[in-house]
């Protein structure tokens, strides 16, 4: 009992002892706390002092302490990267990285991960995918692939690409509903006014008009939901020959938003941004040949500053960040209703390996893409991809097609 209430995780020699881990144990339902000291006292009492143990007390007790247990023992699958790659078709494919974290003393096998629903656009094989037994108390990282026509997208249709892990030894199946957005952004002939009035934009230029998806927490992801922030959000999106820009509408300030005491830097706690209101962007460029350019971030902040760095090293988990050299115009607006609009122009140039050679045919075709937003009066955090469980995690984006 008390296994299945800490569900410990065992990482492995060579593995990095990720924070999310600690979403994976411990039990966030109260009730399973409740039902376990229950049938502990009852375990205990079965047994009074000098006397024999009734039989059909000890069975009725084993089976409901087996029928506690089964759900405490249900594997984990939480979404854990995403990678964009064109096709010569036009299409894109889609890699989803999952980790299933096995909280039993027992091996599954002739395990399967398959998609159970899948936005409009997306194709996908209907057989879901064999996969290795689960070791246990240990987290292992599977990915499934779809492919994706760009042509079909509808950002106004935003609705979650749920995949299905299914125990081979118990047959139940676990859903594990995720948001892997993809949208077109199209290409405008000069440049926009970034002045935060939003006026240059149309419903044509809109990635999402509705709430986010809250970070990840214990409850939804033991429980393998989806939670919509609480109020609706709009983003924007479009390209010219040197900048990409991005323009975002959201609501949630602070009576302290308009402070006039400010910092060009954000504060994180446990990875995420903190103690303000921040408006993140993450983007990365995809090219032809799949190849990936520097993750750039940037963060908002409703009184004018905004903070703009750089990761290269793009192995997965890398936290190396640096300032960009090439940051990006930022212009914001805050109205009576506290409704507060950004815009934002990126240099292309940001955008780059250091290595770039112009007219090589290595022009970005795609773009890895995240919006956040931390919310400081509520001390929520959403994002446009996800969940996630920091707005600089470039693991897991949506995508953005250059049209």
């Amino acid at each position: 009992m008390a296994r299945l209430l800490t569900r410990p995780v065992q990482v492995q020699p060579g593995q990095s002892a990720d924070p999310i881990y600690g979403l994976l144990g411990g039990t966030a339902d109260q009730t399973a706390w409740d039902d376990g000291m229950e049938l502990l006292v009852r375990t205990i009492l079965l047994r009074p002092p000098g006397q024999q143990v009734d039989p059909q007390l000890q069975t009725s007790l084993n089976i409901q302490t087996l029928q506690w247990a089964e759900p405490q023992e249900k594997p984990l699958v939480v979404g854990r990267s995403t990678l964009f790659s064109p096709m010569p078709d036009g299409k894109i494919e889609v890699r989803v990285g999952v980790d299933v974290y096995n909280a039993s003393d027992t091996t599954p096998t002739g395990n399967s991960l398959g998609f159970e629903a899948v936005p409009r656009g997306w194709t996908i094989d209907p057989e879901p995918q064999n996969i290795p037994p689960l070791a246990t108390y240990q987290v292992q990282r599977f990915a499934i692939s779809a492919t994706i026509d760009p042509d079909a997208l509808d950002p106004r249709r935003r609705a979650p690409t749920t995949l299905t892990f299914t125990n081979g030894n118990t047959n139940r199946s676990m859903p594990a509903p995720l948001m892997v957005p993809g949208a077109v952004t199209r290409r405008r002939e000069g440049n926009l006014n970034i002045d935060g009035s939003l006026g240059d934009w149309t419903d044509d230029d809109a990635l999402c008009n509705g709430p986010l998806v809250r970070m990840l927490d214990r409850p939804t992801l033991q429980q393998h939901t989806l939670v919509d922030a609480t109020l609706p959000s709009q983003i924007f999106s479009a390209w010219s020959e040197s900048n990409v820009y991005f323009a975002f509408k959201v609501g949630g300030l602070s009576s302290s938003a308009a402070q006039t005491s400010a910092q060009n830097f954000v504060r994180y706690d446990q990875r995420r941004a903190w103690g303000e209101d921040v408006a993140q962007i993450l983007v990365q460029a995809v090219y032809a040949d799949g190849t990936l350019g520097p993750v750039l971030h940037v963060a908002c902040k409703p009184n004018g500053v905004q903070w703009s760095e750089r990761k290269d090293d793009l192995r997965e988990g890398s936290a190396t960040w640096g300032e960009s050299d090439r940051g990006a115009r930022y212009a914001c607006t805050i109205d009576k209703a506290g409704e507060w609009r950004g815009e934002v122009a990126i240099p292309w140039q940001a955008l780059q390996p250091a290595n770039f050679v112009a007219n090589n045919n290595r022009e970005p075709v795609l773009l890895r893409f995240n919006f956040s937003q931390h919310q400081q009066a509520t001390g929520t955090s959403a994002s446009w991809a996800g969940p996630v469980d920091f707005g600089r995690d470039d693991s897991f984006t949506g995508v953005l097609i250059l049209k």
